[in-house]
């Protein structure tokens, strides 16, 4: 099993890989080695299991397996920074939405072993869904070893890597669209009269149960919409408000949008 685990960059998403991973028995034993520009906290530096690297050639030494966890927009900036301290055992993570592998092909030699990954900040809960695409020459070894850590804080598709800047908008930044969700829900309830708290534990346990509804009643989400939508009901006359202002097209739309930025990223 993994017995160590170098990570560059700890922003928010890289935090909670680390931490579903932690709640995992799996990773009892694996040694997390942090380094970010801005130092992480006193109180990651004293978790067990954790140390803090004063530089990155520190942490490239002592792993051979690293995750990038910078902004996309620092992709260039971590290249100069590694560049030349990887090795022919290396194996790279890269959760960078955007940033293709030969983007890191191109800069690091075609010989650099990279899984392209796009995760999303419920692993942290142990309930991620992440996609994940390897180069090349990644080993049956290293596969298991990149697909261990993401099964361990959720479900894995792997995909060809052509649809990863697309499926960022579909599992990467569609928590996000659920939060909206269950704000404007909440904002509305207030409206009716009924309290913020009260209606966002009653929306996001249907949420829950609306979720485990396209998991495991066979049907798809168009005709279990349907099913709730008495005709002449209250869900009815809900739903049309939404077809009215052309839901599904917005939806679409910002789909659209969120792969052309990770295209744009890319570049």
């Amino acid at each position: 099993m993994l017995k160590k685990l170098g990570v560059i960059g700890y922003g928010h998403m890289a935090k909670a890989i680390v931490k579903g991973m932690k709640n995992e028995s799996i990773f009892k034993d694996t040694e997390f080695i942090l380094f970010d520009i801005i130092r992480p906290s006193k109180e990651e530096e004293d978790k067990p299991n954790v140390k803090i690297a004063n530089t990155v050639e520190e942490l490239l030494k002592e792993c051979d397996t690293v995750m990038f966890g910078v902004r996309p927009q620092n992709a260039e900036d971590l290249i100069k920074t590694i560049k030349n301290s990887v090795r022919e055992e290396h194996m790279f993570i890269s959760i960078l939405a955007g940033i293709s592998i030969d983007f890191y092909k191109s800069n690091l030699g075609e010989n650099v072993k990279i899984t392209r990954v796009m995760p999303n900040t419920p692993a942290e809960l142990g309930m991620g869904a992440t996609a994940v695409s390897f180069s090349k020459n990644i080993s049956e070894d290293g596969k298991t070893t990149a697909l261990s850590i993401f099964k361990a804080v959720g479900i894995v598709e792997i995909l060809d890597e052509k649809q990863m800047n697309a499926v960022v908008s579909v599992n990467g930044s569609s928590p996000a669209y659920v939060y909206m969700l269950a704000d404007a829900v909440a904002k509305g309830a207030k409206e009716l009269g009924i309290d913020e708290y009260t209606a966002l534990n009653l929306f996001t346990q249907t949420i829950i149960g609306s979720a485990h509804m396209i998991q495991k009643s066979g049907q798809t989400p168009e005709k279990l919409a349907e099913l709730v939508a008495v005709p002449g009901g209250t869900t009815e006359a809900a739903l049309n408000v939404f077809k009215s202002n052309n839901f599904h097209k917005i939806i679409a739309e910002s789909m659209k949008v969120c792969t052309e930025r990770a295209e744009e990223l890319s570049k």
